[in-house]
Order: C-alpha cells, then structure tokens, then sequence
C-alpha cells in the first residue's frame, strides 16, 4: 500500500503511522453540518485508546469549532464589558440609576436583535456573532447622553419630572442624527457581495435603531420611577472646581481658541493624514481562519497534523460536464482530462518553489486501474486504452462490478465527473497563482460544448479574499456618500454638512493607517 503512490499523501501517511476516513454528504445547512461534527466527535472519541487516536477534522470541522469558540468567548466577552461598563457608569453617575437603566437598555437592543434574526431563520455566524457586543459598546452611547444631560438639569434644580422632559428634548435630534448616519453606515454593507458581511450589516444596523428607541422610551421611564437625588453630581458644578473630565475638555478646546492655534492644529492634522495614509498602503490582505484558533487547540493541531501527515486539508474539485453522445466515454475527452490533471499536478508555487497538489482522484484513476487488471497487473498498462472500445469496455466492467463506486466518481449517464485534488494548507491569497494555473489549463485542454467548473475549499477561500476588497469599497463608497448627503440634508448648510464628515473620516484613516503599521492584516 506504502508503494502506491495515489493511496499515500492522500489515505494513507506516508510513514505508515495515519490514515483517513473521508466522509461525503449531501448539502446541508450549518447547524446540520455542526450536528454532524459533534457527534462524530462523540462516535470517535469512543474508540480512542493510548495506542489509536482519532480525530475530527476538516473544513466543515474549522468551521464548526470556529462559531463555537467565537460564541464561547463573545459570552465571556459580553459579561466581562457589562462589568466594566457599570464600572464606569457608576463612577460618572454615582447611582444604582445610572448604572442599572443603560445596561438595561443595552440588553433590550441585543435582544431585540437576536429576536428578529431568529423569525427571519437568520443563523449566528463568524461576523453576526459579534452584534451583541457591538451595541453594548455603541449603543451605551444614547443612554449616556441622555442620562448626562438630566443630571445636569438635576443638579441646577430643574424638577425630576422637566429634568427628564427637558434631557429628551434637548438630546433626542443629536442622538438620532448619530444613529442614522450610523445605521446608514451599516446598511451599507447591503452592497457586499458576501451574505454574512450583508447580514451583520443589517442587524447591527436594526439593533442601533433599537438602542436609540429605548433610550427616548425606555430610559425615561425607568429613570422616572428611581431617586436620582444628587445624581452623579460633577465636582464642578457643586465646588466650583473643574474635574478631569471638564480639564481634558477645557484643554482641547484651548487648542484651538485662537486662529494661529487653529492653524497649527489643522497642519498637524494634515500631516497625521499623510503619516497615516501611507500605513494604509502596507496593509496586507491575508485570511486563513486556522490561524484564529489557539496553536495548542486540539483542533487546530488535528488539522495541521492531517496537513502535513496525510497529503493536504485544502481541497479543489473540477466539475466536468460533457454534451457529447458518448459522454466520459470518449476517449479523446479523457486524455485532455488527462493532460490537465497533470498540468495541475506540475503546478509549483512561485513563492516556496513547492508542488502543493498532494495528489488526485478521478475517474481516469478507475479506467486505469480497471485496463491494469484486465492486463494481469501489469504496470505498463497503468494508463488509458489505446482504443475508444477499450475505454468502453473498461468502464462496462468496472459499472457491473462496482456501480456504487462509480456513482461517487460520475452520474449515471456519465456526462458528469470530477477530479479532486488534494492541496496543502495556505493563506487564501497564496493560493492566487494556483487558481490562476488552473484557468490556463481550462482553456488550454478543454473544448467547445464541455464545461469544467473548478470549486472546493480553496474556491471558497480565495471567492472571500478578493470580495473582502470590493465589498469594502462598495460599502464604504455607499455610505460615505448617503451619510455625506444625510448630513448635509439634516443641518441644511452643505459647508457644515462637509465639515461634519472630518471627523466621521479622520477615524477610519487613522485605524486603517495604525493597522498597517503594526502589521494587522485585512481579513474577514
């Protein structure tokens, strides 16, 4: 078996040490696709011994333990924030009021967002798993300015009833601008091409508007019923003294009091712009999901241990589709089939200088396998027919034999068929020239009235790289531009409504700027 060259680096490790049981199924969903995973984790686990391990492994395996440690950590996430977010709400406020209403608040948002994913059949994904996290941190923001602006009224001795009335009235348009241009901002993801991307756009988006709703409703209401006496007073307005928050605030506006200071602020501000511009130019592109798993994670080490013992966990599937009469039958159609799987095979990276195809598996490999024993074993008859009645032949002796084997390999009328290649783990972008190889070869051996679709796990890895680009300058276009007009329409003075926007893009040149410096890759 060690001497068969397309049994080891594909079921068999080539010290003899691994194999592999490979499982197909049909389409199914993701929570399908986990419950398969989990309990065929539960089924091998049940024969482990000290001297025969098994493990789970594989894409759908990545994918399966990736939602379910990502949802792990967002819970310890969630709860670990709501601590410190009450933390800081009881040191502005100094009441359990002011601690208790905004996170309640918060809550009611997540809520209402995980309610609405749930009657739209909405699964939790890698992105959509992160909403409830996302409006505790933005939605906070509403409550805060409403709660601020009571405290204040309090604090002078407006009545707790025209405190509330009053705070309402005098926040409700600026947070509502904020959370318009925000939810437009998120809405925008509605243009990737992704649906997962599109997905956390609009949920994020509907929880935003939530948060908003139940801070002008809600909040009111709870903080109408709780004593809020000496609510979180600033030291400044009972001593007379400015706290550090009135200091930072005092301070940055004495940066620009007077127009020679205004001048250097905008300078530097400009020349930051240009420092952060070019950091944006060193960002690199790079999505490889097993690198977000611990490297002790048993997961990752049962992925990365069938990557190198057992010939690869990449995957490429190239889908062929005949109209011919004679279908996989025909002779001349196999041995371009043939001339492209070893094109592929011959493929090495430009990078490493490396082969990555660990090996392949088709229908030519049975047509071959069937002519040697038709030949006595003979391995000089490892190879096609030399004549069309010999393909035919071949492939009428191995349907009557083995019919189920053939259906794994083509459809019945065998107009269908597929070669797989096995491939070694990359980043999603090194895998660029190899997909690029195999066009060429697709236009090189196949002909008019055939059709070769190639797909698989390196497909999908790569459909992901080069969507990330485009849907972020979709998206990114599409609201700079509705929150740009937005601005303008809802202050009703183009030149503020331009001004407005300095400080919505500022942000994102700076964050994009810093990741390219310290090396933070653009990925999912």
């Amino acid at each position: 078996m060690l001497s068969n060259p397309k049994l080891t680096g594909n079921l068999i490790g080539t010290a003899g040490q691994h194999t592999v049981v490979m499982l197909r199924t049909s389409v199914v969903d993701f929570d399908q696709r986990d419950h398969i995973y989990r309990t065929l984790v539960t089924v091998a686990e049940r024969h482990n011994s000290d001297t025969f391990r098994t493990s789970v492994t594989g894409m759908p395996a990545l994918n399966a333990e990736l939602v379910g440690t990502m949802q792990h950590d967002m819970r310890r996430l969630i709860v670990g924030a709501f601590l410190v977010m009450g933390l800081i709400l009881g040191w502005l406020f100094r009441k359990p009021a002011g601690v208790i209403a905004p996170l309640i608040v918060v809550a009611l948002a997540a809520i209402w967002t995980l309610g609405y994913m749930a009657a739209t059949n909405t699964p939790v994904t890698l992105l959509t798993n992160i909403i409830p996290a996302f409006l505790a941190a933005v939605g906070l923001g509403d409550s805060i300015h409403v709660q601020a602006v009571f405290r204040d009224l309090r604090v002078q001795g407006t009545a707790h009833k025209e405190a509330l009335i009053d705070a309402v009235a005098s926040t409700g348009m600026p947070i509502l601008f904020t959370t318009l241009t925000t939810m437009v901002g998120l809405l925008s993801f509605r243009f990737a091409k992704m649906e997962a991307i599109s997905e956390m756009g609009t949920f994020a988006a509907f929880g935003v508007g939530m948060a908003f709703f139940h801070s002008v409703t809600f909040l009111p209401i709870v903080l109408s019923f709780m004593n809020t006496e000496g609510f979180g007073a600033p030291a400044s307005a009972t001593s007379g003294k400015m706290d550090i928050t009135d200091r930072i605030l005092s301070f940055c506006t004495d940066l620009s009091s007077t127009p020679a200071k205004a001048k250097k602020v905008l300078l530097s501000g400009m020349l930051l712009l240009v420092i952060a511009a070019y950091g944006i130019t060193q960002i690199a592109v790079y999505h490889n999901p097993v690198t977000w798993l611990p490297m002790d994670y048993q997961p990752r080490i049962h992925l990365e241990t069938m990557d190198t013992k057992v010939g690869g966990t990449a995957q490429v599937n190239i889908v062929i589709h005949t109209d011919s009469e004679r279908g996989l039958r025909d002779l001349d159609l196999l041995k371009r089939l043939e001339s492209l799987e070893q094109h592929v095979v011959d493929f090495e990276h430009p990078t490493t200088g490396e082969r990555i195809v660990t090996s392949t598996s088709s229908i030519l490999d049975v047509i071959k396998e069937t002519n040697r024993a038709l030949h006595e074993g003979d391995e000089d008859f490892y190879r096609l027919p030399d004549t069309q009645r010999g393909v035919s032949d071949t492939l009428l002796l191995f349907e009557s034999a083995s019919p189920r084997d053939l259906q794994r390999l083509a459809t019945a009328d065998l107009s269908r068929s597929h070669i797989t290649l096995r491939i070694h783990w990359m980043d999603a972008t090194a895998y660029a020239p190899f997909t690029e190889h195999i066009r060429v070869g697709m236009d090189k051996f196949v002909e008019e009235g055939e059709l070769v679709q190639p797909t698989g796990s390196v497909y999908e890895l790569v459909t992901i790289v080069s969507g990330l680009i485009s849907d972020l300058l979709r998206s990114f276009s599409a609201a700079l531009v509705s929150i740009t007009i937005m601005m303008i329409l809802l202050l009703r003075n183009l030149r503020l409504g331009l001004i407005a926007m300095i400080p919505n893009l500022v942000p994102v040149a700076f964050i994009m700027g810093f990741m390219g410096f310290v090396g933070i890759d653009l990925d999912l």
